[in-house]
C-alpha cells in the first residue's frame, strides 16, 4: 500500500512540473470518453436494443426510385395513395428515421 501512495505522489509531481502535458493527456482523455460514450449509445439504440413494435421481424421498407437516385423518400401525398389502396400489409405508418 505504501507503494502506490508513493507512486501517486510521484506522478501528481511529474504531471505539476509539466502543466502542458497534464493538460493534453486530460484533453485527449476527456475526448476519448466522450467518443465512446456518443458512439456505444447510438449503437446500443438502433443494434441492441429491439425495436418498439410487435413482430418488428415482419416489418418491411417502401422506397420510391426516381431518376438520377437510387433509393428515396416517398412524397406524402403518394404515402397516402398507397396507405389508401393498401390491401396486402396490415398498416403502413412513416417513419422519421433514415
Amino acid at each position: 500500500m505504501s507503494n502506490l501512495i508513493q507512486d501517486t505522489r510521484y506522478g501528481l509531481r511529474g504531471l505539476w512540473r509539466q502543466p502542458g502535458f497534464t493538460i493534453i493527456a486530460v484533453c485527449s482523455l476527456a475526448l476519448g470518453i466522450g467518443a465512446n460514450t456518443a458512439i456505444f449509445s447510438v449503437v446500443n439504440a438502433l443494434l441492441l436494443n429491439p425495436l418498439p413494435f410487435p413482430q418488428s421481424d415482419q416489418l418491411v421498407t417502401i422506397d420510391q426510385s426516381k431518376p438520377n437516385f437510387d433509393l428515396g423518400a416517398i412524397p406524402y401525398p403518394n404515402f397516402r395513395d398507397l396507405q389508401k389502396e393498401n390491401k396486402t400489409l396490415s398498416a403502413m405508418a412513416i417513419s422519421p428515421l433514415r
